[in-house]
């Protein structure tokens, strides 16, 4: 399951904000009737901080509200459907950050909390799958610094 996110941000001293948006590929589950999947996309607004640790090294916090776009569906069923549910919930991420003039390396732990909960359910057969409300991960990324 690829995943990506693009985020543009802006800052005034330590402060700053981010708007950030990404994708995530199928996420599959194969039975012996079909296959059942889901997908997500997300939209994140969030307020930054941001402490330097010398001259090249920072660590950096995010705290924001993230918006959530699900499709989850089922091929191969008797009864495949497919359906889209949208979430919100509070995001939170944290890590180091390396600049190389204004080349900038960054790695991010992120968490969020998506509301409410999201179930796959197909006709006879019950819940096939189900997502939960908490999301973890770890991002790895480059961005460019505008003077």
């Amino acid at each position: 399951m690829p995943a990506g996110e693009l985020t543009v941000a802006g800052s005034l001293g330590r402060f700053g904000l981010e708007l950030g948006g990404g994708l995530e590929g199928d996420r599959q589950q194969v039975r012996a009737e079909g296959t059942v999947y889901a997908s997500q996309r997300w939209l994140r607004l969030a307020a930054t901080f941001e402490q330097p640790l010398g001259s090249r090294f920072a660590i950096a916090a995010a705290l924001g509200v993230q918006g959530w776009n699900l499709t989850l569906g089922a091929r191969g069923f008797t009864t495949a459907s497919t359906r889209t549910a949208w979430g919100v919930g509070p995001a939170l991420s944290m890590g180091p950050s390396l600049s190389l003039g204004s080349l900038r390396l960054m790695l991010k732990v992120t968490g969020a909390l998506r509301f409410p909960e999201q179930r796959l359910v197909v006709d006879g057969l019950g819940e096939l799958m189900l997502l939960k409300t908490w999301q973890v991960g770890v991002l790895a990324g480059a961005g460019w610094r505008f003077p």
